[in-house]
């Protein structure tokens, strides 16, 4: 939040130092400008004069990246609109579904999402990704990248055969 004077010019190139902030950074958003109330206020304007003082407040968008759910070699899909999802930096989402297996006759029954496609368990279809996962996450992919979750896989024929990803 920035304060600024009732009856001061602001110029972003103004020598006498009244100068809106300099571009604000925020891990995982992108800064938008400046508003008060339902006024929005550019740091990029040649002049913007205020009637009043007034309280400004930084307004920031999340940044985003994308899921990929990835059957992990098991014939099996996710309903087209669930296969992949676009997240927010800061906020939670939810895991996909349990997948469909194409191929019933096989031993291998779905045992959760994870983020190594050799890893032997994983997170419940359908429950909550936490915010913090789907930070970290994007600061392992950045902006517009992708991460990619794997299906990870049960075998319930062969009780000798421990659980595990197929990995690729």
């Amino acid at each position: 939040e920035k304060q600024v004077a009732f009856g001061q010019l602001y110029n972003a190139e103004d020598a006498s130092g009244k100068t809106w902030p300099a571009q604000m950074s925020r891990t995982g958003h992108t800064f938008d400008g400046w508003k008060s109330g339902d006024t929005w206020f550019n740091n990029t304007a040649a002049n913007v004069s205020v009637t009043g003082n007034t309280n400004l407040t930084a307004q920031w968008t999340a940044k985003t990246f994308k899921l990929v759910f990835d059957m992990n070699g098991v014939s099996a899909s996710l309903p087209a609109n669930q296969a992949e999802k676009e997240v927010s930096y800061g906020k939670s989402s939810t895991y996909a579904p349990i997948p469909t297996k194409t191929d019933t006759h096989d031993a291998w029954v779905f045992n959760g999402w994870a983020v190594s496609a050799s890893a032997t368990s994983g997170a419940t279809a359908g429950s909550t990704i936490q915010a913090q996962d789907i930070n970290m996450w994007y600061g392992e992919v950045l902006e517009n990248g992708t991460k990619t979750l794997y299906a990870t896989w049960k075998k319930t024929l062969n009780k000798e055969q421990p659980e595990r990803g197929f990995g690729k």
